[in-house]
């Protein structure tokens, strides 16, 4: 920085420093993805000639939707979704008049509704007793599951399902401990995890395609796909994600801009959760670095530069020329030639697509940020508390959401036209919910935090002032409030939608990022919280980077003797930094040694087990354990993991009983 400037007093945030290292530095190509290309083209063929096939039968077309929408491979067949959802549409009031089957009302309803078509709520009256109540019963777990996960697809008119959500949760709450997998973890992770509506996509995949594995009745082909596919999708994730880490390495920021949250691959899984596809692997690419840009804006604006400074940034960003670069602190020129550089770069590209229009969309947009978190510095001079709706009024823009959707389009295909841009401008009700969900959920995660340094007064301070609320009565106000969001979001998809419908997803995605990362706290900033650990960096790894795992535990085990080494010790404790984002179970981890002994290990959570037995997509989980000299080293690495287990081992022996290798399996106490 400056020397000029070493002395001034800053409000410096003290964001801790990254957690990753070099590890998403370097990618590691599959060397067979040709060939798994080609069998996923087969494989597509396959499931476009079932799923015709189905047209006929509506419980099977229904139920292969599904499974295709939670398998994460929608994207794949949207043409062939849109004509057999159609065909379901047109038969559903008579389908449904005289069948007293839950499951099939329940799913039929949400899979129509998600994709817009406005079926009524008044279809589950029959499902009431006659005193108005619904009668659940053991037996009908499966149908109550899907009639919860239905009623998140609740609009404004919705009275039914407001109530049912409500007895739905309650039910599942206290059956859930009487039931067995795969049907508790599914239950399980609707109540406490993700709704099919809120989860991200990807993540959710990840999380079903083990459960159907299990269910007896799955389509096998579609599991294959599904696998291959998943697979292949993270490996263009990784190698995206290994490029962006080298542009944002490049950039030196923990030395130049060291004030700022270093968060590159949590960048990345912010905006491959917004759009994962293929098919937007160059907006993507602008986007990640647009973003990181915005983050860091966002702590020089609010944990670093003083009034002066700032004013000085925000005259060179409206002015949009390099000429600026002169007047501006060390730091501040930094960010600022990036974003000219990014631009640059983009506008040749769209040129040569005849899509020069976007990029004058993409500076305003970024002119718009730098406005909104100029107009908050201002703001927080005046030290007051306001009423609740004159904080919202302002609060709402300085998320930030509105020019990041700007952003997110303007690298998009044909799908994006100039009228699409001016109607997200125009902050039409999705995007109004999406500010109000961003706005009102990091306040309550973040109030705590920020009220410890000088910041705006939070919605939470100015509800409870000007109400006399507590804050718990604040925040459960704020939740109901996020939840008319969501009824405006889920009202915004009814046909006929005013942009194509994709779009409309990328939108909802924006809602759904603000519930996977920062719903339980703000594991975006607070990456090293214990939650924050637990479930935003477990998905990351579910994301891109599982045989991180198993390369690191194979080279320890290979290092580690009776006597732990320093090479051992370092080894371990990074593999430490990596179990810790995997998920707690409960259970014992067994191990068999090659002479017969058995040894259990309680509180111990072997990174091998989920490794090989939920994150590796192959036909094989068998590990060969013919080298191992002892399982002292075993014993020494588990130790040192203080984590519970979620697996056991299976032994493999040959014919006269001898141990040849372990397979790693999920189990129940």
């Amino acid at each position: 920085m400056d020397s000029k400037n070493k002395s001034v007093a800053r409000p410096l945030a003290n964001f801790h420093p990254e957690v990753w290292g070099d590890r998403f530095l370097v990618y590691e190509p599959e060397s067979n993805e040709v060939g798994e290309k080609q069998v996923t083209e087969e494989l597509k063929e396959e499931v476009k000639r079932e799923l015709k096939e189905a047209s006929n039968d509506y419980v099977r077309q229904l139920k292969m939707v599904d499974a295709i929408q939670r398998l994460g491979i929608e994207y794949l067949f949207q043409e062939e979704i849109d004509e057999a959802l159609q065909n379901l549409s047109e038969k559903f009031d008579e389908f449904c008049k005289d069948k007293h089957d839950l499951y099939t009302t329940a799913l039929s309803f949400r899979l129509l509704r998600q994709h817009g078509y406005r079926v009524s709520c008044k279809t589950f009256d029959k499902f009431k007793d006659e005193e108005g109540a619904f009668k659940f019963n053991v037996a009908s777990v499966t149908g109550v599951l899907e009639f919860f996960e239905a009623t998140y697809l609740r609009v404004h008119d919705d009275g039914l399902l407001d109530r049912a959500h409500v007895l739905t949760r309650n039910y599942l709450e206290s059956v859930l401990p009487s039931l067995s997998n795969p049907e508790a973890e599914q239950v399980g992770h609707a109540l406490y995890q993700y709704s099919n509506r809120r989860g991200f996509t990807r993540l959710e995949a990840r999380h079903y395609i083990p459960i159907y594995e299990k269910t007896a009745s799955h389509n096998p082909l579609l599991l294959r796909l599904a696998k291959l596919d998943f697979k292949l999708l993270q490996s263009m994730h990784k190698r995206e994600l290994s490029e962006i880490c080298r542009w944002w390495k490049s950039l030196e920021v923990p030395t130049k801009l060291f004030y700022a949250r270093d968060r590159i691959v949590e960048n990345y899984f912010w905006v491959a959760g917004i759009y994962f596809e293929p098919e937007h692997a160059f907006a993507r690419k602008v986007f990640n670095k647009l973003q990181m840009l915005v983050v860091v804006c966002d702590d020089t604006f609010d944990a670093y530069a003083t009034f002066e400074e700032l004013q000085l940034f925000t005259e060179a960003i409206e002015s949009w020329s390099a000429s600026s670069l002169d007047h501006l602190p060390d730091n501040m020129k930094l960010i600022y030639k990036s974003f000219l550089e990014i631009f640059d770069e983009f506008e040749e590209e769209m040129i040569k697509q005849g899509r020069s229009y976007r990029t004058s969309y993409g500076i305003e947009a970024i002119k718009m940020v730098v406005r909104y978190y100029f107009d908050e510095i201002k703001w927080r001079g005046k030290k007051e508390i306001p009423t609740l709706e004159e904080y919202m009024e302002f609060a709402k823009r300085s998320t930030v959401y509105l020019p990041l959707m700007i952003l997110t389009f303007m690298g998009m295909g044909d799908i994006v036209t100039k009228q699409v841009l001016d109607w997200v401008l125009s902050e039409p009700p999705i995007v109004t919910a999406n500010l109000i969900i961003a706005r009102l959920t990091a306040d309550i995660v973040g109030h705590e935090f920020e009220r410890n340094r000088e910041h705006i007064p939070s919605s939470i301070e100015c509800y409870m002032k000007e109400h006399k609320a507590s804050e718990q009565d604040s925040i459960d106000e704020f939740n109901k409030r996020m939840e008319s969001a969501w009824k405006d979001i889920n009202e915004t998809f009814f046909r006929p939608t005013e942009i194509p419908a994709p779009l409309l997803v990328i939108l909802l995605n924006y809602a759904r990022v603000i519930e996977v990362i920062y719903s339980k706290g703000d594991w975006f900033t607070q990456v090293n919280d214990k939650r924050g650990i637990l479930y935003l960096q477990r998905n990351i790894f579910a994301c891109f980077c599982y045989t991180q795992i198993f390369k690191l535990l194979l080279e320890i085990i290979a290092l580690a003797s009776a006597t732990v080494t320093n090479k051992t010790e370092e080894l371990t404790l990074q593999l430490v930094q990596i179990t810790f984002m995997i998920p707690v179970g409960v259970g014992t981890y067994i191990f068999t040694h090659r002479n017969g002994d058995t040894h259990r290990f309680p509180h111990i959570h072997p990174p091998v087990a989920l490794y090989l037995s939920q994150s590796s997509f192959t036909d094989s989980t068998i590990l060969d354990v013919g080298d191992f000299n002892s399982c002292s080293t075993w014993f020494l690495i588990f130790r040192l993991l203080p984590f519970h287990p979620i697996s056991a081992s299976e032994k493999k022996e040959d014919q006269e009983g001898r141990l040849q290798a372990l397979k790693i399996v999920e189990v129940e106490n």
